[in-house]
């Protein structure tokens, strides 16, 4: 999961609704902007800090589970007497 991809869209959807918020209710387009601005700024923040959060708890939940549950290895063929192909 890549933190920075998390982090945009965050930011991206918080400034897209803000716009369209503002938009519909007609206020006026610099405190629409303004806003918009501040909440990309915030949601950015807040989306690294989540995108970083989960990330960690994935990582840790993926090495618990491979302590618990390891992946076994297949043992090597026996290199004894081997049968030839027309035999």
């Amino acid at each position: 999961m890549n933190v920075d991809l998390f982090s945009g869209v965050f930011a991206y959807l918080a400034f897209v609704i803000v716009c369209l918020t503002g938009a519909l209710r007609g206020m006026p387009l610099a405190d629409v902007l303004t806003r918009a601005i501040l909440a990309l700024i915030v949601f950015a923040v807040l989306g690294r800090v989540f995108g970083a959060l989960g990330r960690r708890l994935v990582l840790e939940s993926i090495s618990q589970e491979k302590e618990e549950q390891p992946i076994p290895t297949l043992a090597p063929a026996p290199t004894g007497a081997r049968r030839s192909p027309g035999a």
